[in-house]
């Protein structure tokens, strides 16, 4: 390039020069406050919800002092999927027995405190169970059967108890 490129553009030089300079050097405000997320692709209803109750439980406690509290009653449709034949094509029926007493634990099992441990998360539950002794399961496995005599008897007579 030659100096007579940059000749027609000569006259704007200075001002802008004295833009980009008073851009740049001035000091950045702070950004902005995000906006309100909380309340971004919510509904508004008219009155707020009430808050759910937790369903009634009971403790169980074995000669260790752990303690399993296992709830009181399940939904209709949750005993419907209980009693739901499990039997896949491939799978034998001990495969069909663990996956009821597993579904059972998962939808009974409120918390099980273990040597002063509180686990109360589902997944955890569940990991614990899968891992217990063959004392434990059978405890409770036992302690489920006498939950489900007292409180659900529709449970008892399904298939793999």
């Amino acid at each position: 390039f030659s100096l007579t490129f940059f000749l027609p553009f000569a006259s704007f030089l200075p001002a802008l020069l004295s833009f980009t300079f008073s851009v740049f050097s001035a000091p950045l405000a702070a950004p902005e406050a995000p906006p309100d997320c909380t309340e971004m692709g919510k509904k508004k209803k008219g009155r707020p919800r009430a808050r759910k109750e937790s369903a009634a439980s009971v403790d169980y406690a074995d000669s260790d002092g752990n303690i399993l509290t296992l709830r009181q009653e399940l939904t209709p449709g949750t005993i419907a999927k209980v009693n739901e034949d499990l039997g896949r094509p491939g799978a034998s029926a001990e495969d069909g027995w663990q996956r009821r007493q597993e579904m059972l634990f998962e939808r009974l099992a409120v918390k099980w405190e273990i040597s002063g441990l509180p686990l109360d998360e589902q997944a955890t539950l569940l990991g614990r169970l899968r891992m217990a002794s063959s004392e434990e399961r059978d405890w409770v496995r036992a302690t489920i059967d006498k939950h489900l005599e007292r409180f659900i008897p529709e449970l008892i007579g399904s298939p793999g108890l």
